[in-house]
């Protein structure tokens, strides 16, 4: 792969019909991927980019994924290999024990291009959860589920951090990172049993979320090789420059548990009651 496939230059830019992401840190980030991972990227088919609004102040805008090319139903628009995906778990626990997971397995230099283009807590890319907000604020949800399991996981960091021995806020970053980016996959031993693996997938986790997504992501095997693929598969045609959009969570969630995993509520969920 070509990693310079993800920069344009500044005629091509005003072409497109979002902004590329040419900022250092994503270059070295996909970079990475390409060298690091052998990630076969289509240089023409997918990149990082910003919508065009907000007087494309970039700073303001919503990360995202982009195709530079028309695609049609059913092409793949990216894969990554198996050896891309960070396994926070392998067994189910809780938020705030995948939290620490993550807060250990971050602290390898092997993967520092991709923990560098990661939200920041101060980033425009941040959406907090309810855990992160005061009492108030949370009581003031008036919805009893969301308050009950937003104190549950606030005092599920605290008593994680105390007994670890570890910053509140840091346990409690790590956490969001994890329930607001990480897949839940099924991955099936020789004998044919199920396990449910916490993983993060890195580029696959920068697409963001829509009621009706053009996106599915998708576990792939290779005929010949055996290797397992994480893609992404266009649901429907989709026109160059448009942003490739997936579903958050089992795919009917209401907008409270959208709230509670990922920090934002929709602005239409026809799994919310009347």
């Amino acid at each position: 792969s070509n990693p310079s496939s993800f920069s344009t230059t500044p005629n091509e830019s005003s072409k497109l019909a979002f902004i590329p992401d040419n900022s250092t840190l994503t270059h070295r980030f996909t970079e990475w991927l390409a060298t690091v991972h052998n990630c076969d990227f289509d240089e023409n088919l997918t990149t990082l980019g910003y919508s065009k609004s907000l007087n494309n102040n970039c700073a303001r805008q919503r990360r995202g994924v982009y195709v530079t090319r028309d695609c049609k139903e059913g092409d793949v628009l990216f894969d990554l290999p198996s050896s891309t995906a960070i396994v926070i778990e392998d067994s189910e626990t809780n938020d705030a024990a995948r939290g620490l997971s993550f807060l250990n397995i971050s602290k390898n230099q092997e993967w520092k291009p991709y923990w560098d283009v990661l939200p920041t807590r101060h980033s425009y890319q941040f959406d907090s959860t309810p855990d992160f907000w005061n009492l108030e604020d949370i009581y003031a949800l008036e919805f009893p589920r969301l308050i009950r399991d937003s104190l549950a996981r606030k005092k599920r960091i605290e008593n994680m951090a105390r007994d670890k021995g570890v910053s509140v806020a840091d346990l409690q970053y790590a956490t969001w990172i994890v329930e607001s980016r990480a897949f839940n996959i099924l991955h099936y031993d020789n004998d044919d049993v199920a396990t449910n693996m916490c993983v993060l997938l890195p580029y696959l986790d920068m697409l963001n979320h829509h009621h009706e997504p053009n996106g599915e992501m998708r576990v792939m095997e290779d005929d010949n090789t055996g290797e397992i693929f994480y893609c992404v598969v266009a649901m429907e045609d989709i026109p160059a420059g448009s942003e490739v959009l997936l579903y958050y969570g089992t795919g009917n969630d209401s907008s409270d548990e959208l709230l509670l995993h990922y920090g934002f509520v929709p602005d239409d969920n026809e799994f919310d009651l009347d």
